[in-house]
């Protein structure tokens, strides 16, 4: 997709007239209609309602203009950001899932303080798939991400270098102690329950893990029900808290949730699965700031480096 088709739908809401829209893109009236159908054929879905004058998003995709603005906006200080990286050469930008933005990046700043003190380090937190199209178009130098051997990152015919960083878990958890111990009872006694939970989107890494991993193994007879859906980590923790629900968090996030009782784990009564830490880098674009930013990394890791080459298709990589 071209970060400017996002600018396109923002400006034919703005102007309402496929003239005015296409002057404020700087192109002719067919050019900005010909990118207006690339735009709905890529999305696979109409997005403008022509049977209108003047011409309105559907009322779908009008919905969805506050995460286009802000996403656009995203995008394009990332590409100022990577050009003025290039020109200073002491910047790094980092791109890290919200989970291992809040429990890993503060030990690996610590690590990176004490090689490079003055460097400044762009940290963006966001989902995996996002993390990794950033990786992919060059708008971010490493991507800090969880894997699973059931889900790993999704990386075409891309020549990448990864390093292991830590093991984790991904852990459920419930907000009250007297839900685990419903559970628990439930359990031993082989009585059908329905917990009420927070999940991811099935379109997210932790959606898709949590599908095919996590529910599946649940005992016989427990089920749980969506009241919450959110892809952003750190609103899981904060909505489970102190309620009655449960949620699937990476246990090295929440280690201080579970130690004040703030969160309380399940592990023993719906398992757990292993989540690896990894850091990933493409080759051939590097800096010698994101070389010493690598080496910083490479210190964290024990385990040989290795080089991937997949063959996965490029629609792979935005699914990933």
């Amino acid at each position: 997709m071209d970060i400017g088709w996002i600018d396109d739908l923002i400006a034919l809401e703005e102007h309402r007239t496929l003239a005015q829209a296409a002057a404020a893109r700087h192109v002719t009236q067919p050019a900005f209609s010909r990118r207006i159908a690339a735009i709905e054929e890529w999305c696979g879905a109409t997005l403008v309602d022509r049977s209108r004058r003047p011409l309105r998003l559907r009322p779908e995709a009008q919905s969805l203009l506050p995460d286009l603005r802000s996403a656009a906006s995203s995008l394009h200080q990332l590409r100022e950001d990577l050009r003025r990286s290039q020109a200073e050469g002491a910047r790094m930008i980092i791109a890290a899932q919200h989970s291992l933005a809040i429990s890993l990046m503060p030990r690996i700043y610590c690590h990176l303080d004490a090689v490079l003190p003055s460097a400044l380090v762009r940290l963006r937190s966001l989902n995996r798939s996002e993390g990794l199209v950033l990786l992919l178009t060059g708008a971010a130098d490493v991507l800090i991400c969880h894997e699973t051997d059931r889900h790993p990152l999704a990386l075409g015919a891309i020549d990448v270098e990864r390093l292991w960083l830590e093991e984790d878990q991904l852990v459920p958890v419930a907000g009250q102690r007297g839900v685990v111990e419903q559970a628990r009872d439930s359990i031993a006694r082989d009585q059908a329950l329905d917990l009420p939970g927070v999940l991811y989107p099935t379109d997210t890494f932790l959606g898709r893990v949590l599908r095919d991993e996590c529910l599946p193994a649940l005992p016989p007879g427990v089920t749980v029900s969506a009241r919450v859906e959110t892809a952003l980590t750190p609103a899981v923790a904060r909505l489970v808290a102190g309620r009655g629900l449960v949620c699937w968090l990476p246990k090295s996030m929440i280690a201080r949730d579970l130690e004040a009782g703030t969160l309380c784990s399940m592990e023993k009564e719906l398992g757990t699965v292993r989540l690896k830490a990894n850091a990933v880098r493409t080759l051939g674009r590097a800096s010698s700031s994101t070389d010493r930013l690598w080496e910083c990394l490479r210190s964290m890791d024990k385990r040989p480096v290795r080089r991937d080459m997949t063959s996965a298709t490029a629609a792979d990589h935005l699914r990933g």
